[in-house]
């Protein structure tokens, strides 16, 4: 339990964590299918609460990843808890995770884990968000960063960008 909780919620931290809330918002507007508009529709709202996201799912990551040499000290000796921890969450708690959260299917299985993050955000509300308010404040990170914030010739840009990634990768 201890290296799912924790494999969940590193994947979810580097999956979620590395969308643009931009990006969705262009994908809800201009998604391929609307299964992708709905997709970018559900993950947005929590991808915009960035600190409390971060803090939320590093705290979950923490406590897992801090429960199991505990558990593992009651089946075996203190030294053999450590090695099986480490081994456990560096592999199957952050690696593989991590890739596959990041992976070609980040938005789908994003998408899928809203309603869990939910309840951890909602669970761990009382503990993370002074954590993610101090951040906000310390960082001054108050309104979204999108499209309101490119001037003429950025927006130039990313439309250029992904027409050149589009030829590249027809080639």
């Amino acid at each position: 339990l201890c290296v799912v909780t924790a494999a969940l919620a590193a994947g979810l931290t580097m999956g979620l964590l590395s969308l643009d809330p931009l990006m969705l918002l262009i994908k809800m507007r201009a998604g391929a299918t609307q299964k992708e508009k709905d997709q970018a529709a559900a993950i947005l709202p929590i991808v915009k609460q960035h600190h409390l996201l971060l803090v939320t799912l590093l705290l979950l990551n923490s406590m897992a990843n801090e429960a199991l040499p505990l558990l593992l000290e009651v089946l075996v000796s203190p030294v053999v808890a450590v090695i099986l921890s480490v081994t456990f969450v560096l592999f199957f708690g952050e690696i593989i995770p991590s890739a596959v959260f990041t992976g070609p299917q980040k938005i789908e299985l994003a998408a899928r884990m809203v309603p869990l993050v939910r309840v951890v955000m909602f669970l761990l509300w009382p503990l993370a968000y002074p954590i993610a308010k101090g951040l906000d404040v310390v960082l001054h990170e108050e309104g979204d960063e999108g499209a309101e914030n490119m001037n003429r010739g950025e927006l130039s840009a990313l439309v250029r960008v992904q027409y050149e990634e589009r030829m590249a990768h027809k080639r």
